[in-house]
């Protein structure tokens, strides 16, 4: 699934086990480690905020794409939520 900044990747394991997720910020999108580390932050901010509607027993890996590192903090969240909705990954 892909989005202008984001592609999301998703594994189905065992159906009770906790949600994991990862992010993946390469050099490619952003020179300076402080700007991949605030990608991953603010992308942690919108996970948390929604986990508890994510389905468990999967696994989901977030992978950036080049131009993220410009996207505002609503930008990302309607992404992350977009991809999450477009794989019938959120339980609402």
């Amino acid at each position: 699934m892909l989005t202008p900044h984001l592609w999301l990747k998703t594994k189905k394991i065992a159906d009770q086990t906790p949600r994991k997720v990862y992010f993946s910020v390469s050099k490619t999108v952003a020179k300076k480690a402080t700007d991949r580390n605030l990608l991953k932050r603010r992308s942690k901010a919108i996970v948390r905020k929604h986990i508890t509607e994510f389905k468990k027993g999967y696994i989901y890996f977030f992978s950036f794409k080049k131009g993220a590192d410009k996207a505002s903090f609503g930008e990302l969240e309607l992404e992350i939520l977009d991809l999450l909705k477009k794989s019938r990954i959120l339980d609402f």
